[in-house]
């Protein structure tokens, strides 16, 4: 899909560049690749091509010492999405941070936005949720201030989850309505409506409320946009069923968001999709049908 695109039309960049191995373009190049590697979960290439943007950004720093830092900042956010792949959500924080301050003192807001609205995604996924709302909470702060709509969309939504898992249901539910109501009218924005129906869905599982989750499950579901949003998405109707009493349904969407999760490395959400599949109880037949077919 856009992965494999995207990958098509930087290796052409490549080799367009490739008398240029000591320029910030060349970098980027790498640094991009690896990231595409990433989305299909091939990290040892991705591993490599960050290696081969390490190699690129060592030729800049003689030279243009601003855009070596830039260049390893960019790469240092790839390596998140690497580490997060792997399943190591404290490395991905940790490299999310160090991106972030880089961008941020090298005066790319938007840059160093896009790395703080990750890092509490991050936090929230690692059960850090009040760190989680207190790192949103200066990302929607910061997307307003900027006048970055799209991002500012993404880090309420992702505040809105977090204050729901923190207990604060009712503010986090008001949150998600508005991104809900700004997502569907004029320039709709099916990332953003993705985003806040899943996690109203959250937030109805949480007001006892599991009719309704399905049904915000299912909308978002209906808005993801490409094979990551669709893992988060499943993952969020199957916990939706289990409250609605439909444990065998639940275990299909699961299912869903492993496989869907586990092709684009979104080791997060795998993670979390494999921890609710041994929490069902539903009985060793059904269970050995489901790792049979899960094996296959």
């Amino acid at each position: 899909g856009e992965t494999l695109r995207a990958e098509e039309v930087l290796e052409q960049a490549r080799r367009m560049l490739s008398d240029a191995s000591g320029t910030v373009a060349f970098g980027e190049v790498w640094a991009l690749l690896a990231r595409c590697a990433v989305r299909r979960n091939d990290l040892r290439t991705a591993m490599s091509q960050i290696g081969r943007g390490r190699e690129a950004q060592a030729l800049i720093e003689t030279v243009d010492s601003h855009a070596a830092r830039y260049l390893n900042a960019l790469l240092q956010e790839v390596r998140a999405e690497v580490a997060l792949a792997e399943r190591d959500l404290s490395g991905a924080r940790a490299n999310l941070r160090q991106a972030r301050d880089a961008f941020r003192d090298l005066g790319r807001p938007r840059d160093a936005l896009r790395c703080l609205i990750e890092l509490g995604r991050t936090e929230l996924d690692d059960q850090e949720t009040r760190l989680a709302c207190d790192t949103l909470r200066a990302a929607v702060k910061m997307a307003g201030s900027t006048g970055y709509m799209a991002e500012h969309r993404r880090a309420q939504v992702c505040l809105g989850e977090a204050l729901v898992a923190s207990g604060e249901v009712d503010d986090g539910a008001a949150i998600l309505r508005r991104v809900l109501r700004e997502s569907r009218r004029g320039r709709r924005d099916p990332r953003a409506l993705h985003a806040a129906a899943c996690a109203m869905s959250i937030a109805m599982v949480a007001r006892d409320l599991p009719q309704d989750a399905v049904r915000y499950a299912e909308l978002g579901l209906s808005c993801a946009t490409h094979a990551a949003a669709q893992a988060r998405a499943c993952l969020v109707l199957a916990d939706a069923q289990v409250a609605d009493g439909q444990p065998r349904l639940a275990l299909r969407a699961l299912k869903d968001a492993i496989d869907a999760a586990a092709a684009t490395g979104q080791g997060a959400i795998l993670q979390l999709a494999e921890d609710r599949v041994a929490s069902l109880d539903l009985g060793a037949d059904v269970m050995g049908a489901y790792a049979e077919a899960s094996a296959s």
